[in-house]
């Protein structure tokens, strides 16, 4: 069997892919340095260079309108720094956002068939549980990771120490996200009659992933955990399901869950949120609303990062930037 360009190219991206996850040189110190993922996501991109084309032709881009997005984010960092006089901002910002729309063109240009979108979910699934398993083991001293540290808050016999993960998930809210998204996964695969029998293997995570969701602490991983749950339930067993669900969640989840159950914005980081958001649309007001205070500018601002990935894209973007964020989304979901 021939195998073709195009078959390599998206084999290296799953490759490439594995190495976001599990980052194998904050395993191994020995790899520290080699650039083992820009090696890999620029062969992919080699090897898939027709396919990228076709995507950013004229017809294409009006058709997919999520390509126009992607591009438009990219042209509103740079355009977020110049705007504020911040020429290194603008060309450091550029440089990364770029980097990212290579991964994403490498990912539209090679998971092109259904076969290849169920590997690609096949190995989303493994490498999230693996990131996720490494994290845990360290977590509870199975392991030793010396590149991975856990977040610690309060003091004494109050301090809380939040579950990290590996390289970007190093954030136990980011995390979080992760685990969502494995679980996510792990039922969409779950409920695939095509796989018979054999399905009940996607269970296996899930007793990994509620004690990593537990070990994060984290408020916002379980609202966004209860938004995908009654997603799916909405879908997959309608309305009145999902609100019932929803419900006898919202009470169960201060009793049962401490820490991650008690959400309350009239104090404690709830309301912290609400200021940060609340500070963030302030520092936008005219001149700055159209193309915002520049990108990565946020935490400089407020001290922290606004913990809302919207508000933070139309603060830091400006109405231009955060309208391309938010429109990646959008058309997702509309062709969906």
């Amino acid at each position: 069997m021939k195998v073709t360009q195009s078959q390599i190219g998206f084999l290296l991206f799953l490759i490439a892919n594995a190495t976001i996850y599990i980052r194998p040189w904050e395993i191994i110190p020995a790899l520290a340095g080699v650039q083992m993922y820009l090696f890999l996501i620029l062969a992919a991109a080699i090897c898939s260079f027709q396919q990228i084309q076709k995507h950013l032709t004229t017809s294409n881009l009006m058709g997919q309108p999520i390509t126009l997005c992607v591009l438009g984010v990219l042209v509103a960092i740079g355009v977020s720094h110049m705007t504020n006089g911040y020429l290194g901002g603008a060309i450091s910002g550029s440089i990364t956002m770029f980097k990212t729309v290579v991964y994403y063109l490498v990912l539209v240009a090679t998971i092109n068939t259904a076969s290849r979108l169920r590997y690609f979910i096949i190995s989303l699934v493994l490498c999230g549980t693996i990131c996720i398993g490494l994290s845990v083991a360290d977590y509870h001293h199975v392991l030793n990771i010396q590149a991975l540290t856990h977040i610690v808050e309060g003091h004494g016999e109050l301090s809380l120490v939040r579950l990290c993960g590996i390289g970007m998930f190093h954030d136990p809210n980011d995390l979080s996200l992760l685990i969502i998204t494995t679980g996510v996964l792990c039922l969409s695969q779950l409920t695939d009659r095509s796989w018979g029998s054999s399905r009940m293997v996607w269970l296996l995570p899930f007793p990994l992933l509620m004690l990593a969701m537990i070990d994060t602490h984290s408020r916002g991983g379980l609202i966004a955990a209860g938004a995908a749950m009654m997603a799916f339930f909405l879908v997959r067993y309608g309305r009145s399901f999902a609100i019932s669900a929803a419900a006898m969640g919202v009470v169960a989840a201060p009793l049962v869950l401490g820490r991650m159950g008690n959400i309350d914005v009239s104090s404690g980081t709830g309301q912290q949120r609400i200021r940060l958001w609340s500070e963030g649309f302030t520092a936008i007001q005219s001149p700055r609303i159209l193309f915002g205070i520049g990108e990565g500018m946020y935490e400089g601002l407020a001290n922290y990062v606004a913990h809302n990935s919207y508000v933070h894209a139309f603060v830091e973007l400006g109405v231009f930037g955060g309208t391309m964020f938010v429109g990646c989304f959008f058309f997702a979901a509309y062709g969906i």
